[in-house]
């Protein structure tokens, strides 16, 4: 859950930034089977390409595949930062053990609103 958190701080933008900050949300909802992780926040449309074919990557992987590139990642010291590497994604995908869910919902001509939904089994 931290993770999530992580990532709207780090990576939204600041589309109409108030006094408050930047916008962002996050929150819990419940099924049957399943707790739902969502959070949202804004996006630069620039950026989206990028991020889109990291979480198709890792929503690709087996758990075998996602453990080795999480360590590959993690121990790439040409990577300058821990958020370049994308670790925090990673790492949500680790330990949720379910494929994320993510949306781009257009805002305007430089900016989206950004989802990403993480599933934890009841079970």
């Amino acid at each position: 859950m931290v993770e999530m958190f992580q990532n709207i701080i780090q990576h939204g933008d600041d589309y109409k930034q108030t006094e408050e900050g930047k916008a962002g949300l996050f929150y819990i909802s419940e099924t049957n089977e399943e707790y739902l992780l969502n959070t949202g926040n804004y996006i630069r449309n620039s950026k989206i390409p990028v991020l889109r074919e990291k979480l198709e990557h890792i929503n690709s992987l087996d758990e075998e595949e996602l453990e080795d590139f999480y360590n590959n990642r993690l121990f790439d010291f040409e990577i300058d930062t821990a958020k370049e590497a994308g670790l925090g994604i990673i790492d949500i995908r680790i330990k949720t053990d379910s494929k994320l869910e993510f949306n781009f919902l257009n805002v305007d001509e430089t900016y989206s609103f950004y989802t990403l939904r993480a599933k934890i089994s009841k079970k």
